[in-house]
């Protein structure tokens, strides 16, 4: 039977353990015995009682005097000659065994109470594919893993010394591999403790309830006719999302009271994981998946009625359907992946991934090979218990892929042109369909977009595009063209940036700050004293209702004039761009009303020579490119207020002809009517058409038509990434 021995420098027995057949030792270690070499602190103290021990900061260092192997048929662990261990004293109350390297609930030492922790790093390496029992715990092969035993002892009853206390430890130590091992643990002390910790893939499955938020929108094609719209609005949808997650995980196996035993999957503090997913509604994202495709169009009326069989009869070509669902699988991917990395980061300190409460003498057969497959990294199938528990012999305490199957995920569909349609049976014959790889919103348009959609290049222009359609549809909706006024116009603003500094971060809680959602005041403290907050996104989210569209363009009925634009264009930006910004030059402009004037009586070509010192100091490319700047801030603002002005006015207009007198009712009959429709549409599409290139490239479009609705828009925000995650209001 192999053995455990410790010496002190000149070889001298301190401590000689014969692990017990049902330990980790006794199980994995392939050889007669492993030796290890302690220093003088430990040499000069394990005669003492736990109690009087003093480890120091870092406890007592060991080395191992030869290689250890330790094996089993799918995986080995190399421990090389000359490699570290540690022993850790814990022997006041109150004392935390863990630091807060990973998340989850504090272990402290309790009253009467001492610990003795042992710890090892092996390499691991898996020959196969890990099978139960693997002891793989879903590490990657080839990277170092920390293993740690924790032993606590009752201070209350007979004297303990530090050799005896490691002894013990040593001889019964639990590496948890099977259902059996835990069984095993459940006749331990309360408190014994096995930890792995080290870069890992999981695999976790789970459910979540999709609802599909329909966004109509107009496009620059000609409004033919009024009419209701024939869409199914918000539907939702299980989809079961089959998912690995990569990262630095701690896994943890503790005894407790009453012959149960705690496991939990720890995620380290501030560290992203990466996530790769493969999502499905109902049987699958194929032609012909009435849960996918119900998402999107109205079902058919009738029993037995096929969604997919009145699309080909509206004319939608089987070509086409693929590259609807082919579009929305890829989107809903990317969607259900982002709603996962955000659970993941919003893990509060004291919180873990996943933490089960196992009573192994209770386990059934479902129980059991649920337990063994999540020992070897595969949480699927304890996942898929979860609505059941606590059932099984398992008790749920905090997971995941519970929070996200017990909340409703919000992912939008944005039909461009349906305001001109009106049929979204129509408009799906010819349509373009693409989501947005980085949001996962997906993108429908009509045939007078589809070009333009055809030749986005990258995500800037895809959302110039819905950008411009917001400003048609609420234009439309103010109006009276758009008769569905139980409809919202929406839309939003997400960035995801790969390394988000405390700078970039400020951006993003300053636009959250822009649309009302937490005060400017709050954001140093928000930030804290981090610089670094790794990958971070940031997703603005407004919704304009038929109220909140009239207030865009009217003042209890008096239309609001370029000048009222121009200053919510120039507070939207304020709010944007702070006093300590290095772009703080642009703000200049924006609060100095003379210097906007002379601004606009001169021109851009002017601004050269016309903008101050403020703006145009420095070196002569520092100057060149302040001024450029400047000049794009200006040119949006002003076209943005001329556009608004001009709806403004068309929309009065508009009024004024359909209240008469005569009263005039809207008809697609009336010549009258339908000349001032055209003139509205022709007059807004021109509009657009002359937009900058840099409207939709910041949230600052948002945040101004925010702004000219007297802020009556619906807003929610995200902020997330492993450092700092809010989810507003």
């Amino acid at each position: 039977m192999a053995t455990i021995k410790i010496s002190d420098s000149v070889s001298a027995e301190i401590v000689s353990a014969n692990p017990q057949a049902s330990s980790g030792f006794a199980k994995y270690l392939k050889g007669n015995a492993a030796k290890l070499v302690a220093g003088a602190d430990f040499a000069g103290q394990f005669r003492r009682e736990l109690p009087l021990v003093n480890p120091g900061d870092s406890g007592f260092g060991l080395t191992w005097s030869g290689d250890v192997p330790l094996a089993t048929d799918a995986v080995s662990f190399k421990i090389s000659a000359g490699a570290p261990a540690l022993i850790s004293v814990y022997n006041r109350t109150g004392m935390l065994l863990l630091d807060d390297a990973f998340v989850g609930p504090a272990l402290k030492v309790s009253p009467g109470q001492a610990f003795v922790a042992f710890s090892l790093h092996p390499t691991i390496k898996i020959a196969a594919a890990s099978p139960n029992g693997s002891v793989s715990f879903g590490l990657d092969s080839g990277t170092e893993v920390e293993w740690r035993f924790y032993h606590p002892f009752d201070l209350t009853g007979p004297a303990t010394t530090l050799g005896k206390a490691c002894q013990e430890m040593l001889e019964t130590l639990a590496i948890p591999d099977s259902v059996d091992d835990l069984k095993l643990m459940a006749t331990r002390p309360p408190g014994t403790m096995t930890i792995v910790s080290g870069h890992a893939h999981l695999q976790i499955s789970c459910s979540a309830n999709v609802a599909a938020a329909l966004n109509p929108l107009a496009s620059i094609d000609t409004i033919q006719r009024l009419g209701p719209l024939n869409v199914s609005g918000s539907v939702s949808a299980s989809v079961g999302v089959d998912a690995r997650i990569a990262g630095d995980f701690q896994i943890r196996a503790q005894t407790l009271a009453s012959g149960r035993v705690r496991l939990g999957y720890h995620k380290m503090a501030a560290r992203e994981i990466g996530i790769a997913l493969e999502g499905t509604a109902g049987p699958g994202l194929t032609l012909g998946d009435r849960d996918l495709l119900a998402m999107l169009f109205r079902n058919p009326s009738g029993p037995g009625g096929k969604i997919e069989e009145s699309l080909v009869a509206a004319g939608v070509t089987t070509e086409q359907l693929n590259k609807i669902t082919s579009a929305m699988k890829a989107g809903l991917s990317r969607k259900l992946s982002l709603e996962l990395a955000a659970s993941f980061s919003s893990l509060a300190h004291d919180e873990a991934a996943f933490l089960y409460e196992i009573d192994p003498a209770a386990l059934d057969s479902a129980g059991a090979a649920a337990v063994n497959k999540a020992l070897s990294g595969n949480l699927s199938a304890l996942n898929a218990l979860e609505p059941e528990l606590p059932a099984h012999g398992i008790a749920i305490v905090q997971s995941r892929t519970e929070h996200l199957r017990r909340r409703q995920v919000k992912w939008r569909l944005n039909v461009v042109g349906l305001v001109n349609a009106l049929s979204l049976h129509e408009l799906a014959r010819k349509a373009e369909v693409v989501h947005d790889e980085e949001s996962g919103e997906v993108v429908i348009t009509d045939a007078a977009t589809s070009e333009r959609v055809k030749a986005i290049t990258n995500r800037r222009e895809l959302r110039k595009l819905l950008y411009e359609s917001l400003m048609l549809t609420v234009t439309y909706k103010a109006s009276g063209l758009d008769q569905n006024t139980g409809l919202t116009a929406a839309q939003s603003y997400f960035k995801v940036d790969n390394d988000v500094n405390r700078h970039e971060m400020a951006d993003y809680l300053d636009a959250v700050a822009a649309v009302g959602l937490i005060s400017p005041a709050e954001i140093e403290t928000q930030l804290g004293n981090i610089d670094d907050f790794d990958r971070g996104s940031l997703l603005i989210d407004v919704e304009f209702d038929q109220a909140a569209c009239e207030r865009l363009f009217s003042d209890d009925g008096t239309p609001r004039d370029r000048t009222f634009y121009e200053d919510i264009g120039k507070l939207a930006l304020l709010a944007l761009v702070q006093e300590d910004d290095a772009d703080a030059y642009r703000r200049e402009p924006l609060k100095n009303g003379a210097l906007w004037q002379v601004m606009r009586k001169n021109g851009a070509s002017q601004f050269g020579t016309l903008l101050p010192p403020k703006i145009t100091a420095g070196g002569a490319d520092a100057r060149r490119l302040h001024v450029a700047v400047v000049t794009a801030d200006y040119s949006m603002i002003v076209w943005w207020a001329e556009a608004m002005a001009a709806a403004a006015k068309k929309l009065a207009e508009m009024r004024a002809f359909l209240k008469g007198p005569p009263p005039v009712t809207p008809s697609d009959t009336n010549t009258a009517f339908t000349a001032r429709r055209k003139a509205l549409s022709d007059a807004m599409v021109d509009i657009i058409q002359r937009s900058p290139s840099t409207f939709g490239g910041d949230p600052w479009g948002l945040v101004a038509l925010f702004y000219a609705s007297r802020r009556t828009g619906t807003v929610s925000a995200a902020v997330v990434s492993p450092r700092l995650t809010v989810f507003l209001p």
